[in-house]
């Protein structure tokens, strides 16, 4: 996967190639999508800030089409479904716990309890945040520039930058090199 720097204007009027962020395929569908500031190191660290830090932090974001193929239509949105099911879960096993409560059953309860807290809530979650960090999304959001992660190496391609930014240091943009203050 690529890391693509590109104009906030190019961005904003929706003149991204018609590439599929995701898998490099043709596009053919331009979905409406709210990218959010979010490097890596605030996923992976989610559990451990609190919310409202978080929410203070990610309060950057941009507004794109974004060029995706008929498969991916949905992927940029993949992340926030798992969480929406995860919470769906766990709201079930709330129900459950009620209902074993009320029932005095709750030696039922404690095995629900142990499997869900074992198994399920930890691979939920790092499902999520794998999903997360393999998903297209904005890194850096800057009054001049975007930066993407994980967009598809035909994206990087079709905006004349190379695959790898971030290993080459910065990368091109529109066929000038990016250099730190260029921007």
């Amino acid at each position: 996967m690529a890391d693509v720097r590109v104009s906030r204007a190019q961005v904003e009027s929706g003149q991204l190639p018609r590439i599929c962020m995701c898998c490099g395929a043709p596009a053919t569908v331009y979905k409406e999508h709210k990218f959010n500031y979010q490097p890596t190191w605030m996923i992976v660290c989610q559990l451990l800030v609190p919310a409202i830090i978080r929410w203070i932090l990610a309060s950057r974001k941009v507004i794109a089409k974004a060029p995706l193929c008929p498969s991916h239509a949905h992927r940029l949105r993949l992340p926030y479904y798992m969480q929406l099911a995860l919470l769906a879960v766990l709201l079930l096993l709330l129900l459950i716990c009620i209902v074993a409560i009320s029932l005095n059953a709750m030696e039922s309860i404690g095995i629900v309890l142990a499997i869900f807290l074992l198994l399920i809530l930890p691979a939920g979650i790092i499902g999520v945040i794998v999903v997360q960090v393999l998903t297209p999304r904005a890194v850096v959001i800057d009054p001049k520039f975007i930066e993407f992660t994980h967009v598809a190496p035909a994206f990087a391609s079709a905006l004349g930058q190379r695959s790898s930014p971030a290993a080459a240091g910065y990368g091109s943009f529109g066929g000038a090199a990016a250099m730190p203050g260029q921007w």
